[in-house]
């Protein structure tokens, strides 16, 4: 069907030199950036709603692309953009999630005794159930971040380096910064939880009562607080330098994908 392949290239058009399959290599964004010169598909006449729905889709990519084109950075400074605001969010919710737990520690060393049956005491039982609970979704959630970041810029980087036929020592630094985040982060996790059982199970409402080698049950809960706070806080500040490590690791596969791109006459 010549007419229909012509007419889905033209929808194409990105005004962009001509560039080879080779160049290509099967890369979805390169075929779309390659414009009148990638290598477009027509099927039989049953699959012609199927590439009217295709070129009205490419044809609003080409128009957001030349309406954004003179204000939205290159690829390298798309890259440098995206890492430093992962290290700007991954920096201010752990911020704020160690705050939240100094505060939640505080709130319990002030209360005296939490079964004096009295309002003022209470309360501030209250407060600092709420705020412990506040600070673990807080904690948790920078973690899942951290994880979150490493899972996705493990996969691109192993899909470009293998696009782009790109130097495999980046992505092995990538991984293993990965796997040296984990075991800080599944220590975290597991001191957060036990922490917040065990001021469940101290909680003067709780049927439970427990003590250890004659330790009272709030004296442990005391101790691996302040210990999940201490481990929390070291485990921040390594995720934090790994994230950032990362971060130019990202820009230097970014910079040579660029330089890609150029010598083959693709957009940038």
């Amino acid at each position: 069907m010549p007419g229909a392949t012509s007419s889905f290239n033209n929808a194409c058009n990105f005004d962009i030199p001509p560039v080879t399959n080779s160049q290509l290599r099967g890369r979805p964004e390169n075929i779309i950036a390659a414009g009148p010169h990638a290598p477009c598909f027509s099927g039989p006449r049953s699959r012609g709603r199927l590439h009217g729905i295709v070129r009205d889709s490419l044809s609003g990519i080409r128009d957001f692309l030349k309406r954004q084109r003179t204000s939205e950075p290159g690829i390298g400074e798309a890259g440098s953009t995206a890492t430093t605001t992962v290290k700007r969010i991954f920096l201010t919710l752990a911020i704020v999630g160690n705050l939240t737990g100094l505060a939640t520690f505080a709130l319990g060393w002030l209360i005296e005794d939490p079964r004096v049956i009295d309002p003022s005491v209470q309360a501030q039982v209250s407060s600092h159930m709420l705020c412990g609970l506040a600070a673990l979704v807080l904690q948790a959630l920078v973690h899942a971040i951290v994880l979150t970041y490493f899972m996705g810029t493990g996969r691109w980087m192993e899909e470009t380096t293998r696009a782009y036929h790109l130097d495999e020592a980046l992505l092995s630094e990538n991984q293993s910064l990965k796997y040296q985040t984990l075991p800080g982060m599944i220590s975290c996790l597991l001191l957060l939880t036990i922490t917040a059982a065990l001021g469940a199970a101290v909680d003067p409402a709780s049927p439970v009562e427990f003590s250890m080698a004659g330790i009272p049950g709030a004296t442990i809960h005391f101790v691996v607080a302040a210990l999940a706070l201490l481990v929390n806080f070291v485990t921040n500040c390594n995720e934090y330098s790994a994230v950032a490590h990362n971060s130019e690791i990202v820009d230097q596969v970014m910079a040579e994908v660029r330089r890609i791109r150029i010598a083959r006459g693709l957009a940038v």
